[in-house]
C-alpha cells in the first residue's frame, strides 16, 4: 500500500474521530442542559381564610397555569391542606383556587431550582338558608327538596324543608367573580317547582333566601280525571268505576266515582304528586289499569287514563289480582311470652284486622290463659289457626313418614283443643322441601306459607295447592337469639312494593320483637313496641288494598285479553324510541356518556334532549356528542329541551317562542345540528306551544301521556307529530330522595301495551337512574349493573322483533295494516266467487272510510280498465297468508293510481 495514502487515511481517521467526539459532547451538553431546565420542583400550597383559619380541602381544587399560557397546565383536587404539586422548575405559575366550584382567589409563583411555599388567602364562607313558600308568599311548603348547585350545574347540597318551610343553613364559599353564582332547584316530592338564581354570597354574612313558588297550597279549581278504553270514554253506564288518588307511599287520599259523563271529579286538592289507581267491579279488569302519577298544581286540571288492552303478565304473577295484605303471628305456644301473644291478638281484634296464628302442636294445651284467649278470638272470627308443625324443629331432610307424623300430630292436637282443622302450614324456620309439599297435598292442606327470602317459589298447581311465601316481617333476628324491631316505614314501604310487584303482601310477626326490653331481656309486652304495631296497623288500613286472612288469598292463573272495540284499529310502527332527558354540562357527565356509549356500541338510535343554556362549556360531553354525530349522525338524534327547566305553560306565547328559538340557535352553534324534536320541560305544553313549533321548524314533540297529551297519535298527514313518553327506565323514590331503575320486565310490558294501544312506545331515561348513589346523593359514576341491564333491554326488544328508532323517525316506520276481515273478500274475489266490480266497490268504500290507508291519489277517471291479473294473484296470496299487508296495499295503490278505484 502507498505510504502517503496510508498516512492520509490515518490523519483523516483521527480527524473524523475528533469531530465525532466534539459532536457527541455537544449533544450531551445540550441534552444535559435541557434535562436540567425541565427538572421538576415542588410547590407547597396552603389555603387560609382571611381570619387565618385553614380551609377544608374536601371541597377545594386548584387550576394551575404555566407562564402566560391561557390553557391550564394542570387541574388538581386537593388531598390535604397544605398540599403539594410537582411542576417543572424555571417557570412562572398562576394558581387559582376554587371552593365549592366557585373561584376563591389566586396566587403567583416564580419557581426556580428550590421548592416554594405559596400561601393563598381566600374570602370567608357565607351562610345561606332557604325558606320555600306557596304562591301566596305566606304559607310555607313542608317537605320540599332544595338542591343547591353551582352555576355550571354541579350539585353541592340538598335539604328538606321543615314545618316552617326552612332548610338547614348551608355554609358555602362566597362569590367574588361577577359571573359566579349559585342556583337552587326546588322540588315537591318528584315535582319540579322552580329554579331560583342567581344567588350571590358575601363573605362572612348570613343570607335568608325566601323562594316563592308559583303553585297554590290548595288547587281550588275542579280536577277531572277521565278513563278511556281505546278511544271510548268510560262512563257510569259501563259499570261502577272508582278513581282513587294515593300519595307516593300508597296511602289513599280521596276517591271519586266516575259519573254518567265519564268524569271523576276532585276539588280542593293540595298541590303535589298523586298516584291514580282505578277500581271497578272486576278485579281482573283492575289489572289492566296502569297506576299513573299526576302532578296537581293548578296549571293542568284535566287528566286522561287509558286502559291497557291485555295483561299477559298475569300468568307469570298469579297473585296480581289479589291486592291483599295478611298478617301472620308465628311461634304461638304455652307460657312462653304468652302475655305478648295475647296482647297482639287482642290488638288485631280491636282494630278489626284479621290475623293468622301459627300454633306449635307439641307446645300448646296447658296455658289456660292463652287457650282461653285463642278460643275467644276464634269465636269472634278475628283469627284463624295455621299449623306451625309439632316441635318448631326444621323438617328438612326428614323422610316422608317423619314429616307426616309431625304435621298430622300437630293438626290433631289443634283439632282436639280448638275444634278446627288447619289447612295452612307454616314450616318451622320457614324451611321445607319437596317431601313437605307431598305430605301437605296428600293430607288436604291448601296453603304452604314460608318466607320469600328463604324460598322465592310462588306457585299454584292443578290441585289448588298454593305456595305463597311471606314477603316482609316486623322484626329481624340479629343472631341466634337477639331480635330487633324494624321501623314502621321500612315495613310499610315493603308492603307497598310487594303489592305492586307480587299483588299481595304477608307480614310475619314474632312475639320476641314485641317483648324485648331496654336491657335486652325478653319478658312482658314492651308497650312502646306494641304502640308501634298499633300505628303500623292504622297505616296499613289506609292503603288501597284488602286486609284478609291467609285462607282468603285466592290466586288465579287466568289470562285476560280484552276484546278490541268495534272499529278500534290503529296504525302502528311496531317500534320503540329511547329518549335521554336533561343532557347538560358537568352534571353526571360520566353517566350521560356511559348511557350514550351503550347505544352507540349497540348501533342503536337514541334521542337526547339537550338543555340549551347548560350545554357547550363542558369539553368532555360536548366533544363526545359531536364525535358521535360525526361518526353516525343517523343514530344520535338531537332534541331541544328549551332554555332552563321552567315549564312552557308558565310563559305566554311570545316568551315560549323566544325561548324555543334561542335554544335551537344555541344547540346548532354547539353541535352544528338544528333540532327538529322538542321535549318540553316537565313534559308540559299547551296550544300556544303547538302554534310556535312549525314556525321554528320543529316537526315532533315528545311530552307525556299523563300531562295531557292524548291519543290518537297520527302517523301521517300532520304538521307536528306527537309521540309522548309512555314508559321509563326508572322512578323517583321520595322516601330515599333518589331515582331508581325499574326492572326490564316492567319496561317491556309497558312498552308492548303502548304499542298495542298507540302504535309506538317512547321510553324516557334520566341520568340519575344509571348513577351510583353515595349517602342518598347521585354521584358522577355509572352504575355498571344498570348499564348492563340497559344493554339487555336493547337486546330483548330486538329479540322480540320491535324496531328501535329515534323519535323523529317513528312516523317514517309506520307499518301498513289492513283489517283481517277484508281477507274474506279478497279470497272470494281471487276464487271467482265475486266479480271485479263488486271487489272494487268494496275496496273503494274501505279507502274512503280510511280502513285501508293508501298514499296514492286517483289520477284518472276511467273506470273501464281491466284489473291486472297480478293484483288478483296478490289478493289470493294475501288471503292465504302468503304475502304481507304492504304488498297487498301496493296493488290497491296501483288501482287508485290508474283510476280503477276512485275516492
Amino acid at each position: 500500500m502507498d505510504k502517503r495514502k496510508e498516512n492520509w487515511s490515518v490523519k483523516n481517521l483521527d480527524k473524523y474521530i475528533t469531530i465525532f467526539i466534539i459532536l457527541a459532547l455537544s449533544i450531551s451538553l445540550i441534552s444535559t442542559n435541557n434535562v436540567s431546565a425541565e427538572e421538576n420542583q415542588t410547590i407547597e400550597i396552603e389555603v387560609k381564610y382571611t381570619n387565618g383559619d385553614i380551609v377544608d380541602f374536601n371541597s377545594m381544587k386548584v387550576v394551575v397555569y404555566q407562564d402566560f399560557e391561557k390553557e391550564p397546565f394542570l387541574e388538581n383536587k386537593l388531598s390535604s391542606n397544605p398540599d403539594f404539586i410537582l411542576v417543572p422548575e424555571n417557570h412562572r405559575y398562576k394558581i387559582e383556587v376554587y371552593v365549592d366550584g366557585m373561584y376563591a382567589d389566586v396566587g403567583y409563583v416564580k419557581l426556580e431550582t428550590k421548592p416554594v411555599k405559596e400561601e393563598i388567602t381566600i374570602p370567608l364562607s357565607g351562610g345561606l338558608q332557604f325558606s320555600v313558600f306557596y304562591e301566596n308568599g305566606e304559607t310555607p311548603i313542608k317537605g320540599a327538596t332544595v338542591i343547591l348547585k353551582t352555576h355550571d350545574n354541579s350539585e353541592l347540597r340538598r335539604g328538606i324543608t321543615n314545618d316552617e318551610g326552612n332548610t338547614v343553613r348551608y355554609w358555602i364559599q362566597s362569590t367574588t367573580k361577577q359571573q359566579d353564582h349559585y342556583v337552587a332547584d326546588v322540588y315537591l316530592e318528584d315535582l319540579f317547582l322552580t329554579s331560583y338564581f342567581p344567588i350571590k354570597i358575601v363573605q362572612g354574612t348570613f343570607v335568608d333566601q325566601k323562594i316563592i313558588t308559583k303553585i297554590p297550597e290548595i288547587v281550588e279549581d275542579l280536577v277531572t280525571i277521565n278513563l278511556f278504553s281505546g278511544t271510548d270514554r268510560i262512563t257510569s253506564k259501563d259499570g261502577n268505576y272508582k278513581v282513587n288518588l294515593l300519595d307516593l307511599y300508597g296511602n289513599k287520599i280521596i276517591t271519586s266515582d266516575v259519573n254518567f259523563r265519564g268524569d271523576a271529579q276532585f276539588s280542593n286538592l293540595r298541590s303535589g304528586t298523586y298516584v291514580v289507581k282505578i277500581n271497578s267491579d272486576s278485579n281482573f279488569e283492575n289489572l289492566l289499569w296502569p297506576q299513573t302519577a299526576i302532578h296537581v298544581t293548578g296549571d293542568v286540571n284535566e287528566f286522561k287514563i287509558f286502559k291497557n288492552k291485555n295483561n299477559f303478565n298475569l300468568k307469570e304473577n298469579p297473585l296480581l289480582s289479589c291486592n291483599c295484605v295478611s298478617f301472620r303471628l308465628d311461634d304461638v305456644q304455652d307460657h312462653w311470652l304468652s302475655d305478648t301473644q295475647i296482647e297482639i291478638m287482642n290488638l288485631f281484634a280491636e282494630k278489626n284486622i284479621p290475623l293468622t296464628i301459627g300454633v306449635v302442636g307439641k307446645l300448646i294445651g296447658t296455658d289456660d290463659k292463652l287457650i282461653s284467649s285463642i278460643k275467644k278470638n276464634l269465636e269472634e272470627e278475628s283469627i284463624e289457626i295455621a299449623n306451625h308443625s309439632w316441635d318448631n324443629e326444621s323438617l328438612i331432610n326428614l323422610d316422608e313418614n317423619a314429616q307426616s307424623e309431625k304435621i298430622l300430630n300437630s293438626n290433631q292436637k289443634i283439632t282436639d283443643i280448638f275444634g278446627v282443622t288447619p289447612k295452612i302450614f307454616v314450616p318451622p324456620q320457614n324451611l321445607y322441601d319437596s317431601t313437605t309439599i307431598d305430605v301437605l297435598k296428600k293430607n288436604n292442606f291448601s296453603y304452604l306459607i314460608s318466607h320469600i327470602t328463604d324460598n322465592e317459589a310462588i306457585f299454584i298447581d292443578e290441585d289448588s295447592f298454593y305456595n305463597i311465601p311471606a314477603t316482609t316481617e316486623t322484626g329481624i333476628l340479629l343472631d341466634a337469639s337477639q331480635w330487633e324491631l324494624r321501623d314502621n316505614e321500612y315495613v310499610q314501604n315493603k308492603i307497598i312494593e310487594n303489592l305492586n310487584t307480587q299483588g299481595y303482601s304477608i307480614i310475619m310477626i314474632h312475639p320476641q320483637e314485641f317483648s324485648l326490653n331496654n336491657d335486652g331481656e325478653y319478658g312482658i309486652p314492651n308497650q312502646e313496641s306494641i304502640s308501634k304495631l298499633r300505628t303500623l296497623l292504622d297505616e296499613v288500613s289506609k292503603l288501597d288494598s284488602n286486609i284478609v286472612r291467609i285462607s282468603e288469598i285466592t290466586p288465579t292463573e287466568e289470562v285476560i285479553v280484552e276484546k278490541p272495540l268495534n272499529g278500534d284499529s290503529i296504525e302502528t310502527c311496531d317500534c320503540v324510541a329511547f329518549r335521554l332527558d336533561g343532557v347538560q354540562d358537568y352534571w353526571l357527565n360520566e353517566v350521560q356518556i356511559s348511557i350514550m356509549k351503550t347505544f352507540a356500541k349497540n348501533d342503536t338510535p337514541l334521542t337526547i334532549g339537550i338543555i340549551a343554556n347548560a350545554f357547550g362549556n363542558d369539553p368532555k360531553i360536548t366533544e363526545f356528542v359531536n364525535n358521535n354525530l360525526a361518526e353516525n349522525p343517523t343514530n344520535l338524534e338531537i332534541a331541544t329541551k328549551g332554555i332552563g327547566l321552567t315549564p312552557f305553560t308558565n310563559y305566554d306565547k311570545e316568551k315560549q317562542n323566544k325561548n324555543l328559538k334561542e335554544s335551537i340557535q344555541m344547540i346548532e352553534l354547539n353541535t352544528n345540528v338544528k333540532p327538529r324534536v322538542f321535549i318540553p320541560p316537565d313534559n308540559k305544553f299547551n296550544s300556544e306551544t303547538l302554534d310556535i313549533l312549525e314556525e321554528n321548524n320543529i316537526t315532533h314533540i315528545s311530552a307525556s301521556l299523563v300531562n295531557g297529551d292524548s291519543p290518537p297519535f297520527e302517523f301521517t298527514g300532520e304538521q307536528i307529530y306527537r309521540f309522548p313518553q309512555t314508559s321509563a327506565t326508572g322512578k323517583f323514590l321520595p322516601s330515599k330522595n333518589i331515582f331508581q331503575g325499574v326492572k326490564n320486565e316492567q319496561i317491556i310490558f309497558e312498552s308492548i301495551q303502548s304499542i298495542q294501544n298507540y302504535g309506538f312506545s317512547v321510553i324516557s331515561i334520566q341520568p340519575q337512574e344509571f348513577s351510583n348513589v353515595n349517602n342518598s346523593t347521585h354521584v358522577n359514576s355509572a352504575n355498571a349493573k344498570q348499564i348492563e341491564n340497559l344493554e339487555k333491554l336493547i337486546d330483548e326488544f330486538d329479540n322480540l322483533g320491535y324496531k328501535i328508532v329515534s323519535i323523529g323517525e317513528i312516523n317514517s316506520n309506520v307499518i301498513i295494516t289492513v283489517p283481517k276481515w277484508i281477507k274474506n273478500n279478497a279470497g272470494w274475489w281471487a276464487d271467482g266467487q265475486i266479480d271485479d266490480r263488486t271487489f272494487v266497490q268494496g275496496i273503494e268504500y274501505l279507502v274512503k272510510e280510511k280502513l285501508i290507508t293508501v298514499s296514492e291519489e286517483s289520477k284518472s277517471t276511467t273506470t273501464e280498465q281491466n284489473i291486472p291479473k297480478w293484483i288478483k294473484n296478490n289478493a289470493g296470496g294475501w288471503a292465504d297468508g302468503q304475502i304481507d299487508d304492504r304488498t297487498f296495499v301496493q296493488g290497491i295503490e296501483y288501482l287508485v293510481k290508474t283510476g280503477i278505484i276512485m275516492y
